[in-house]
């Protein structure tokens, strides 16, 4: 039996091949841990939970999911985007009464960021939502100390 190696392990991550990343962690019994942990999230969809905050804790279930439907479903990216906004979406009509008034019109489509960076900031955090190479996601944070941030 082959050796693990670290840096083959992560480079299947580095280029967002998860599948080949738990299949070879498949071939070392020393990995059960960590393959049980992606196990859990990828295929049985248990989340990781980050923060006490309910609302901050809802918004981030929601773009795991999203993840795993990118990454691990691989659903294609503008499915996965319409799965992703609907569920913002949803969420944020039932958290309607933390937007400013007159904001609940622009909780559809492209705006559905705008209303999830108001619902994040109505809880004291601060949101910076959008895409990077096509995947979307946000970055919440509780706190700026210069250039350390606290979740």
């Amino acid at each position: 039996m082959s050796q693990f190696n670290e840096l083959e392990f992560k480079s299947y991550l580095w280029r967002s091949q998860l599948h080949e990343a738990v299949n070879y962690l498949r071939k070392f019994d020393d990995k059960i841990d960590l393959l049980k942990k992606y196990i859990e999230v990828f295929e049985d969809g248990q989340y990781y939970k980050r923060t006490d905050n309910e609302v901050i804790g809802n918004i981030d279930k929601i773009y795991q999911n999203y993840y795993r439907n990118v990454f691990w479903m691989e659903i294609p990216e503008e499915e996965s985007k319409n799965i992703l906004f609907q569920e913002l979406t949803n969420f944020c009509i039932t958290r309607s009464h933390l937007l400013r008034d007159g904001f609940i019109e622009k909780i559809i489509g492209d705006y559905i960021e705008d209303s999830v960076a108001e619902i994040v900031e109505a809880e004291g955090y601060e949101y910076l939502g959008g895409d990077t190479s096509g995947v979307f996601g946000p970055y919440i944070w509780k706190n700026s100390k210069g250039s350390m941030l606290e979740f």
